[in-house]
């Protein structure tokens, strides 16, 4: 979905964490295998550190780390927001979930400030508003996963989410989802516990790359992928470089990423 400059769209993925919290249905809560498969192969993200601990170097990661949704969920600054044909109603401030969930794409989540003017550091700009919820143990690093299956097809991916307050690049936006999946043979947690993955693929905007999983780019830290978000754009990559790639509406560069300690 092409994100406008200044909305988060209102629709979530369904919830894991570096703290993980796995989605699960209303029916059901997830099993013990389940849980065991999201932790076993949970990334390790390599981020960009803020070294000067200001939040305003754009070259690093303002916006570390990704973190829950609850930064933009019942926080009063937000506004759920209607789009009626170029004029913006405003419909509710502090959404929750439940406020916006089922609601169509006319809607938004509207985060104070103006992304075409996110000047660091003054008050109320994206960085300094991220870094006061930082501070105030608001932005705990926060991983989301589902274990996704299709009718007709046999194995499994466990998919993995981060979302990232803001995106500090190019087509700058307020949040941002990224991610990869895991693809497993096995038609079960269980046995994939046992049999192992088969492929992983990272999100990149409106792309993304897959590789096997014994492919020797893909960096591991025992089961767990060791995995590059670019700095402010927040792809995802296989390695700490500069990548320069076609994005929806031309080329972009994808900062260098940068292992912090």
């Amino acid at each position: 979905m092409l994100r406008r400059p200044g909305r988060l769209a209102a629709s979530l993925a369904a919830v894991a964490s570096l703290s993980l919290f796995i989605a699960a249905s209303a029916e059901a809560a997830a099993s013990p295998a389940e849980q065991q498969l999201v932790s076993a192969y949970a990334p390790e993200l390599m981020l960009r550190e803020q070294t000067k601990h200001d939040n305003c170097n754009t070259t690093e990661e303002q916006y570390n780390p990704p973190t829950t949704v609850d930064t933009v969920l019942a926080n009063p600054r937000v506004t759920l927001t209607q789009d009626l044909g170029g004029k913006d109603l405003p419909v509710k401030n502090g959404p929750t979930a439940a406020d916006i969930a089922g609601l169509g794409d006319d809607y938004y989540l509207d985060l104070p400030g103006d992304p075409l003017d996110a000047q660091c550091p003054q008050s109320g700009s994206y960085a300094t508003d991220f870094k006061g919820l930082r501070d105030a143990g608001k932005a705990p690093a926060v991983t989301y996963a589902h274990i996704a299956t299709e009718p007709g097809y046999s194995g499994l991916v466990v998919q993995y989410f981060f979302f990232y307050y803001f995106n500090q690049f190019n087509d700058v936006h307020e949040g941002d989802w990224e991610g990869m999946q895991i693809a497993f043979d096995a038609d079960t947690p269980a046995e994939a516990l046992t049999q192992g993955p088969s492929q992983i693929a990272l999100f990149q905007h409106a792309g993304g790359e897959r590789a096997d999983w014994d492919d020797t780019k893909v960096q591991k830290d025992g089961t767990h992928a060791i995995v590059y978000p670019a700095a402010g754009s927040h792809a995802t990559f296989y390695d700490n470089a500069i990548y320069i790639q076609n994005g929806q509406n031309g080329s972009e560069l994808a900062a260098t990423t940068r292992p912090s300690p």
